[in-house]
C-alpha cells in the first residue's frame, strides 16, 4: 500500500500499516497458538486509528486480512467512515468449511505447535514464501 502513498500524499494524509507480528512489525511477547487473532489485531488496529486520525472522518483503503479488520473498524464507526476502497477482500466471515483443502491445512498449520516451532512468525515465513506457494499452486485462490 505504500505505493499508493507517494500518488496520494498532495491530497490527503496518508498512514500505512502493517498488522502486529507482520513485515517490519514488532511480535507480541511470548505468543502462542492464541495470539494474532482478529480480535487482537483489530485491537492494535482501532488504538492506532484513534491516536493517528484524532477522530477525523477518514477513507480507508483496505487489502486482503486487512480488509475484514477495515470493514469491522467501521462497522463500530460508521461517523468516522468517510469512505472505502478495498482489493482482494474478505467480504464475509469464513469458516474452515469454506477453505479449499489444500490451503487450509496450510493456515491451520500456521497456528499448530508445529508451525510455531518452525518460526513462522520469527521468519516471516508466510510472506516470503507461503503467499508465493498459494499463487503457484491451484488453491482455488485467483
Amino acid at each position: 500500500m505504500e505505493k499508493y502513498n507517494t500518488y496520494l500524499h498532495d491530497q490527503a494524509s496518508c498512514i500505512s500499516m502493517d498488522l502486529i507480528g507482520m513485515g517490519d512489525s514488532d511480535k507480541l511477547d511470548n505468543p502462542d497458538t492464541n495470539s494474532y487473532r482478529f480480535e487482537e489485531h483489530f485491537y492494535y488496529v482501532e488504538k492506532a486509528i484513534k491516536a493517528l486520525t484524532n477522530n477525523k472522518k477518514i477513507t480507508l483503503v483496505i487489502h486482503d486480512w486487512g480488509s475484514a479488520l477495515g470493514f469491522h473498524w467501521s462497522y463500530k464507526h460508521p461517523e468516522l467512515t468517510k469512505g472505502i476502497a478495498y482489493m482482494e477482500a474478505i467480504v464475509k466471515e469464513m469458516t474452515w468449511d469454506d477453505w479449499d483443502k489444500n490451503a487450509k491445512s496450510i493456515f491451520q498449520g500456521f497456528r499448530s505447535d508445529a508451525g510455531k516451532n518452525f518460526g513462522f512468525l520469527e521468519k516471516n515465513y508466510f510472506v516470503k514464501k507461503g503467499a508465493s506457494r498459494l499463487n503457484h499452486q491451484n488453491f482455488g485462490f485467483r
